[in-house]
């Protein structure tokens, strides 16, 4: 076994070329002992291995493919830990893959790994963060064209990609996913493309409308939010819900313990020869049996209040993240209809008005969070003395009775 140590710093000169494209680093080694081969950064944000934009060759195009152009790594074997790969390209479009495929690293097969790398402000035609290999608590933000193609992704994280330009999802053909969170940036274009030849597991993703659809993929036990497209049936082998991330615009992808990620996890035959710890090194957390959906396995205090129908709460909508020993208070609204009280939790509290949630300490958050809804009255009253019934009347109370129907 074979540790190559990278101290923190710039790798940014020299390179090889592998009859296609030149590479700033180029893993020949392959037979059985490939596998054994470790680099080994100092850290994602620590140890950079860049790659080239060529924007001066003639054929180059605006994002930097082109002759000139230069790949983060290329390898078939072994592993990569511990980086961030940056400014990757490979050559112009061409019909053949290994010259225009995977703008950070192009792997021969999925046998090489890389793992707790962040990858951003790469591009290709295809694969502009990776073609192939297996990816392991990696982040992939700020793909400039292309995307993760034919990789299998364990606990990544995917955003802030400007899929405007490159593939219909950060995710997207051939790739199997498990425990990631994809999260697109448009409505159009999402986190996952999830075309037919992709698995699915465990996993929250936005799903944009362009270009094929979601529920072509084999989904399971996973969080799909975003924009319905072509096909499928809903329900199988997913829930279609916001996930009720904790602070998706300033990437805190904890999910509330209210979300419905704790509760839609597939505990399949061969999970554990999948399993993997969170984005964060955290273990995979269990509720009822189910593992949490989702790359980080790590639940915050909130309160869910449901869509209540005419305004009837005001101050708190859908989900919202409430710090330990923090509170938030749920109100009464009487706007089309009057509440007739508020259900916490299942429980029905008539008259109630106002309920105040009141975080608890980590250690003692419950998995299934805390439900608020508005009740509605279900009868409607009428009297026909004209002196107490009166049309102008709402008709929900005996003090309030209709006239006539």
């Amino acid at each position: 076994r074979t540790v190559a140590i990278c101290a923190a710093g710039d790798y940014a000169e020299g390179g090889a070329w592998d009859g296609s494209v030149s590479n700033r680093v180029y893993l020949t080694t392959s037979g059985k002992n490939a596998q054994y081969v470790r680099f080994k950064g100092a850290g994602a944000g620590l140890s950079t291995i860049h790659g080239q934009l060529d924007l001066t060759s003639e054929g180059h195009s605006e994002d930097g493919l082109g002759p000139a152009a230069m790949r983060c790594v290329r390898f078939d074997q072994g592993c990569f830990q511990g980086f961030t790969l940056t400014e990757g390209r490979s050559r112009e479009t061409n019909d053949n893959k290994e010259w225009d495929h995977g703008g950070a690293v192009f792997c021969g097969n999925t046998d090489g790994t890389v793992a707790d790398c962040v990858i951003t402000n790469c591009a290709a035609t295809r694969g502009g963060a990776t073609w192939n290999a297996r990816l392991y608590r990696c982040r992939i933000s700020g793909i400039i064209l292309g995307a993760v193609r034919y990789a299998k992704c364990f606990a990544c994280i995917a955003d802030h990609n400007p899929i405007n330009k490159a593939d219909t999802g950060a995710l997207t053909s051939g790739c199997d996913v498990w425990h990631c969170t994809a999260v697109g940036d448009s409505t159009d274009r999402g986190g996952i493309n999830a075309n037919s030849d992709m698995n699915v597991y465990n996993t929250i993703g936005y799903v944009g409308t362009a270009l094929g659809g979601y529920l072509s993929t084999l989904w399971h036990g996973s969080i799909v939010w975003g924009f319905k497209s072509y096909g499928g049936t809903d329900g199988v082998g997913h829930v279609r819900a916001d996930p009720l991330f904790r602070d998706v615009a300033n990437g805190d992808y904890r999910v509330l313990s209210c979300s419905p990620a704790l509760t839609c996890g597939e505990f399949y035959d061969t999970y554990w020869s999948d399993y993997t710890t969170d984005y964060y090194g955290n273990p995979i957390l269990f509720v009822d049996g189910k593992p949490l959906a989702g790359a980080v396995q790590t639940i915050a205090p909130g309160v869910f209040v449901s869509s209540a129908q005419n305004y009837g709460i005001t101050s708190v909508t859908n989900g919202v993240s409430v710090d330990p020993g923090e509170s938030v208070t749920i109100t009464a609204s009487d706007s089309l209809r009057p509440v007739a009280g508020l259900e916490v939790d299942g429980t029905y509290f008539p008259g109630l008005r106002s309920y105040t949630y009141t975080a608890p300490a980590l250690a003692d958050l419950k998995p299934c969070g805390t439900f608020v809804k508005a009740v509605y009255p279900t009868a409607l009253y009428v009297n026909p003395d004209p002196t107490v019934g009166s049309d102008d009347n709402d008709g929900f109370s005996p003090e309030s009775p209709l006239l006539t129907f």
